[in-house]
């Protein structure tokens, strides 16, 4: 019983505890300098949006409908909407 107990006690001080991923993140954001900051939060909404227009294009490439202008307008419009919308709350 001793033994298990030795083993057990050698396995906790072996075992090290990395923080999460997110942590890690944060521990590097905390270290950037405001204009890396900014740079930052700008690529990522950048892989965002061309995430979306490829999603998009690719909708629009498999549609065998065919799509009116009024219809692109609308697809244009609520798009710049929600931009400008993200853009207020960053």
């Amino acid at each position: 019983m001793q033994t298990l107990n030795r083993r057990k006690k050698t396995a906790l001080v072996h075992e090290v505890k990395k923080p999460s991923l997110l942590r890690q993140i944060v521990d590097k954001v905390d270290n950037m300098d405001e204009a890396e900051k900014k740079l930052l939060l700008l690529t990522l909404m950048q892989d965002e949006l061309s995430a979306k227009y490829k999603m998009l294009d690719s909708e629009i490439a498999s549609s065998k409908e065919i799509i009116d202008e009024k219809k692109i307008n609308a697809l244009v419009t609520a798009t710049r909407n929600e931009m400008y919308e993200q853009k207020i709350r960053s």
